[in-house]
């Protein structure tokens, strides 16, 4: 988590104000980023089940993935993608 609180460090710093997105430079489904987490965590993921969302029917997207380009454009920086925070988590 310490990468975080140092992209936070940066945006405080240099006096960013606004609205950005904070995230990876990679995007994955809800579903395979639980998986990832309980293998990091050794949690068991036989609870955890795939889903599909009907977009029509639940109004929501199969994927959430955001889009960094601003603050990574402000920071003058390149964000890590989701397997290296991931890594970074695990430490």
């Amino acid at each position: 988590m310490l990468f975080l609180l140092n992209y936070l460090q940066m945006i405080i710093s240099k006096k960013v104000y606004g609205t950005f997105n904070l995230g990876s430079s990679t995007g994955i489904s809800k579903y395979d980023f639980s998986r990832k987490i309980a293998q990091i965590k050794k949690l068991p993921i036989k609870f955890l089940l795939p889903y599909k969302s009907n977009i029509e029917k639940h109004q929501r997207p199969n994927g959430t993935v955001m889009n960094i380009n601003k603050i990574e454009k402000r920071l003058k920086i390149k964000l890590p993608t989701l397997n290296k925070s991931l890594q970074m988590l695990s430490k």
